[in-house]
């Protein structure tokens, strides 16, 4: 019986080393035969656990910090509000003093 066993098993290694398929693939097959037969589970959840910790973490740490579409739409609307009136005091300036580019037209 053992005998039997050995040679189908030796057949089926030769099989999946033979197998063109890429290296990742070929892995990930084994990881999941191994999570399968030996039924661990537990390390399956854990990680996934962990993941989805991650996840949360990084949504709640977003959410904190309120930095949503609304905000940053209002800051944004508040940028371009402070360059125009940046812009508009510097063609104050310029056409009070004169423009740059000798033209005499300020902005």
């Amino acid at each position: 019986m053992k005998n039997n066993f050995g040679y189908w098993l030796g057949r089926k290694i030769r099989a999946f080393k033979e197998w063109n398929h890429p290296t990742f693939l070929k892995y990930t097959y084994i990881i999941l035969f191994l999570l399968i037969t030996y039924q661990l589970r537990l390390w399956l959840y854990a990680v996934f656990g962990a993941v989805i910790s991650l996840i949360g973490i990084v949504l709640l740490a977003d959410f904190m910090h309120e930095n949503n579409a609304i905000t940053q739409r209002r800051n944004i609307l508040n940028e371009l509000k402070e360059i125009k009136k940046l812009q508009e005091n510097d063609c104050i300036k310029e056409n009070l003093t004169g423009s740059h580019n000798g033209t005499g037209n300020g902005c």
